[in-house]
C-alpha cells in the first residue's frame, strides 16, 4: 500500500485500485477510505471522492486530515464555479504573449482539477461553499499544526476571493 501510495500523482487509478481492496478488506479502515478519497479526487473523480473522504471522517470525526480533504475538494468545486481556473488560465497567456505576471500567478493547477465541479458533487454553490468553509474550520479547532492549518487557511482565503469575483 506504501509503495502504490508514493505513485498517486503518476498513477491515482492504481493507488485507487490498492485502496479500494484495502477498505473492502477492513472496512473500518479510515486511513484507507481517506487515501481511497485522495486517489480519487487526483482522478478527477469528485462524487466518488467525496463519498470515500465522508466514510473516512465518519471512522475519524477528529481528523484533521480528512476535514481538510473534504474543505479542499469543495473549495475546488467553489473555485471551478467562479472561473478561477479560467482566470489563471488568461493569466498565463497574457504572460506568454509577454506581459510581465508574478510567477505565484502563473501555477496552473493539475488536470484533474477542472473536473471538480458543483455538478460533479451534485450540490448548490451555497451548499459546498458552506461546507468548505465548515471543513477548514474545523481543521482549526481539531489541530495547531502547521501541516493542517496553513492550507486550511488558504482554502478560506481561496473561498472568500471567489466569493469576491
Amino acid at each position: 500500500m506504501l509503495s502504490a501510495w508514493e505513485n498517486v500523482e503518476r498513477d491515482p487509478a492504481k493507488v485507487s485500485e490498492v485502496m479500494q481492496d484495502a477498505v473492502e478488506k477492513y472496512p473500518d479502515f479510515a486511513a484507507g477510505w481517506g487515501h481511497l478519497g485522495l486517489a480519487r479526487m487526483q482522478s478527477g473523480e469528485a462524487k466518488a471522492a467525496e463519498a470515500a473522504l465522508i466514510k473516512a471522517l465518519n471512522l475519524e470525526p477528529e481528523s484533521p486530515g480528512w476535514h481538510l480533504a473534504l474543505s479542499t475538494l469543495y473549495k475546488l468545486a467553489v473555485a471551478n464555479a467562479k472561473g478561477l481556473i479560467e482566470r489563471i488560465e488568461r493569466i498565463r497567456k497574457m504572460a506568454e504573449s509577454g506581459v510581465e505576471v508574478s510567477d505565484d500567478c502563473l501555477t496552473m493547477p493539475p488536470d484533474y482539477v477542472s473536473q471538480i465541479t458543483l455538478d460533479a458533487l451534485g450540490h448548490t454553490y451555497e451548499h459546498i461553499r458552506g461546507l468548505a468553509e465548515k471543513h477548514a474550520k474545523n481543521v482549526l479547532n481539531l489541530t495547531r499544526e502547521k501541516e493542517f492549518t496553513q492550507p486550511a487557511i488558504n482554502n478560506l482565503l481561496e473561498i472568500q476571493t471567489a466569493d469576491q469575483m
